[in-house]
């Protein structure tokens, strides 16, 4: 594959090679030189950077845990809290 290289010195990674390795808009590449050869290398995101944020404004998991360990057994019900009914006749 070939790319012009503009003024500035930027290329333009052709569309297959972009779709083949995930290269989105604002990414970063890895350019290095390897004995005469130019080599670009896809830099691939960081999961947990990723996907920071990404389980904001529901539930806090902490209080949901807690509301199912109360349901499961009574005394481990958080304080101030309403106990659940008992079947006990």
């Amino acid at each position: 594959m070939h790319a012009k290289v503009s003024i500035k010195g930027q290329i333009v990674i052709p569309v297959e090679l972009r779709e083949k390795y995930a290269i989105a808009p604002g990414d970063t590449v890895d350019v290095r030189d390897g004995n005469g050869k130019i080599l670009i290398f896809p830099v691939f995101k960081d999961a947990i950077q990723a996907s920071r944020g990404f389980l904001q404004g529901g539930t806090s998991l902490t209080t949901a845990l807690l509301k199912a360990r109360s349901e499961d057994d009574p005394r481990t019900a958080p304080r101030n809290s309403v106990p659940a009914a008992t079947t006990d006749k």
